[in-house]
């Protein structure tokens, strides 16, 4: 099967994230691909691919990223003429 430049790469980046992590059908819908054939692909992998994916730095794991807050000052809302005079 002849793939064009892209392909290969997207393949090989699938088989380097592992089966688990990728949905072959959202996979084969983004190479243009039948889905029986990217199953082959990655069942019976050809040596190609198998370099590429071993030759592909490792994706780092997302770090959590904390947002600087700052403290708001809480102002009471003055509320119009209150008669507290009257009270007992």
């Amino acid at each position: 099967m002849a793939l064009n430049n892209r392909q290969p790469r997207r393949l090989a980046r699938a088989l380097k994230t592992g089966h688990c992590k990728n949905s072959v059908k959202s996979l084969a819908a983004e190479l243009c691909l039948d889905r029986a054939a990217v199953l082959d692909l990655l069942r019976d992998t050809p040596l190609n691919l198998v370099m590429m994916s071993a030759a592909l730095p490792d994706e780092p794991a997302p770090t959590l990223v904390m947002l600087e807050t700052l403290p708001i000052e809480i102002v009471p809302e003055e509320t119009g003429n209150v008669n507290v005079t009257g009270l007992r």
